[in-house]
């Protein structure tokens, strides 16, 4: 079992409401990733919307700016290339958070934790791994996680620095690439 740190949240309300924040910063995030890849594809809002959409999912998506990136920067712009590529990382390690929020149950439970010196007890309401959610890890047997809702919130805080952070590197592609601004409306 992951180590619990934190009691749980104590009321419903909060966790639902937590869950609510981080998906919809989330999504925020994945709404500033399609802006990478219009960047990057051509500056065309309305024809690159059509593009994206077809692309179904996560992987595949940030599989297709990372080329369109390395493609369209490689000779020019290796500094953004470099940029484009880490945040592509960052936004993927976080989609793993993104994941366990979408794909968990919430669920009272009790822990407690001992360590050299004293035992820790833990209880509340949890974000929680479901059964086919969990992947298997050969040397623990299961990967678990329990998040009260100050922990997933803070997950979705995360989600938006990294909105804000790849808003700024949206605007560097836009000024540095010879595209048009066909069609693209201004989204904050």
């Amino acid at each position: 079992m992951a180590e619990v740190t934190k009691n749980g949240s104590t009321d419903l309300n909060s966790i639902y409401l937590a869950i609510g924040y981080a998906v919809s910063k989330w999504e925020h995030l994945e709404t500033r990733l399609f802006l990478l890849y219009s960047a990057l594809a051509g500056n065309d809002y309305f024809a690159d919307v059509q593009a994206y959409s077809a692309i179904v999912s996560f992987r595949g998506r940030t599989t297709t700016i990372e080329r369109l990136a390395t493609y369209r920067l490689h000779n020019s712009h290796r500094d953004l290339l470099k940029s484009c590529k880490a945040m592509l990382k960052r936004i993927e390690r976080l989609s793993t958070r993104r994941n366990q929020v979408v794909h968990g149950q919430i669920a009272n439970c009790s822990f407690s934790i001992t360590d050299d010196t004293r035992t820790k007890n833990f209880s509340g309401l949890y974000l929680a791994n479901s059964i086919y959610g969990t992947p298997i890890n050969y040397d623990t047997k299961l990967k678990s996680y329990h998040y009260n809702h100050e922990e997933i919130i803070a997950f979705g805080n995360d989600f938006e620095k990294c909105r804000h952070d790849l808003n700024e590197l949206v605007d560097q592609c836009i000024g540095c690439l010879p595209f048009e601004n066909h069609s693209n409306p201004k989204i904050t």
